[in-house]
């Protein structure tokens, strides 16, 4: 009797540490919205576009063996591993003509920035073109200059994740002020 004492109570030790949270490393999303720093631009001022995941699952390993089933699977450190999909490029197109170099459905991503965490608490704004493997669920972008030619602008962004998948998402349309 006291044998299978033991043996139930290593069981249920062993089903505890084999069902921790270390489980859940990762998330992923498949959709994205895009909120502006302000629909009117005046002059000095900058265009910042936020780009924020939606529908974010959290990935976890769920245990089937040893007596686990499907409800025994805990989500308790929610995607401390970073996105599963990391994302590779993001491509960014305007309704209107730039300036002289970027026509209508010319790409604008070296007029861009993005801000990237430094890892010490601290952000820097990075070069568009300079993105990789970015692994974040929020992403802020910089518009480096104003548009030459006075035109109103509505701005198609599509992100690339390392799955190719691909998330598309459109801004509103931006007025620029002098």
């Amino acid at each position: 009797m006291r044998k299978g004492i033991k043996i139930l109570i290593i069981v249920f030790i062993v089903q505890t540490i084999a069902s921790c949270c270390g489980h859940v490393k990762f998330y992923d999303y498949d959709s994205m919205i895009v909120s502006e720093s302000d629909l009117v631009i005046e002059d000095g001022e900058n265009l910042e576009l936020r780009l924020d995941a939606q529908n974010i699952d959290f990935l976890s390993f769920r245990l089937s063996q040893l007596g686990h089933n499907q409800s025994f699977a805990y989500d308790c450190d929610k995607g401390w591993g970073g996105m599963k999909h990391r994302i590779t490029d993001i491509t960014i197109v305007s309704d209107s003509d730039f300036d002289y170099s970027h026509a209508v459905g010319i790409s604008l991503d070296d007029l861009f920035m993005y801000s990237k965490f430094r890892g010490d608490g601290q952000y820097e704004w990075v070069e568009l073109t300079d993105l990789n493997d970015y692994n974040s669920n929020s992403i802020t972008l910089k518009l480096k200059t104003r548009p030459t030619n006075g035109l109103n602008h509505k701005f198609f962004i599509t992100i690339t994740k390392s799955n190719s998948e691909l998330i598309k998402v459109e801004s509103n349309t931006i007025e620029w002020v002098e």
